[in-house]
């Protein structure tokens, strides 16, 4: 059985407090996937540890280039929304009771 946590708000510290907990998890020997929606930038910490903490930590970007806020959310942006959806309902549907799946998503339209 696992956990599903959300973290909400307009300030920051949602996703540290989602990383913090995915390192624990992974320093237990848990399998973690992180999926991240609306964000493509590969050039942040969470992403650059990829390598060093395979094979338990995985890392997913669903978003396009650019930061484009979210009052200017598109069709392009819901299509990768959906299919970052898509993929984490796969992984959530394999029932692997070592595996920890974080998400971040919350957007309010």
């Amino acid at each position: 059985m696992g956990y599903i946590y959300l973290y909400t708000g307009t300030g920051g510290g949602k996703t540290t407090n989602a990383l913090g907990l995915a390192l624990r998890s992974v320093g237990h020997g848990r399998r973690v996937i992180i999926i991240q929606f609306m964000k493509w930038w590969k050039n942040t910490g969470e992403y650059k540890i990829r390598k060093k903490l395979a094979p338990n930590y995985e890392i997913y970007q669903f978003g396009r280039k650019g930061w484009i806020g979210l009052n200017n959310v598109g069709k392009e942006d819901k299509k990768l929304a959906k299919k970052g959806l898509e993929f984490a309902r796969k992984i959530v549907n394999k029932k692997n009771d070592k595996q920890n799946t974080h998400q971040q998503l919350n957007y309010h339209h």
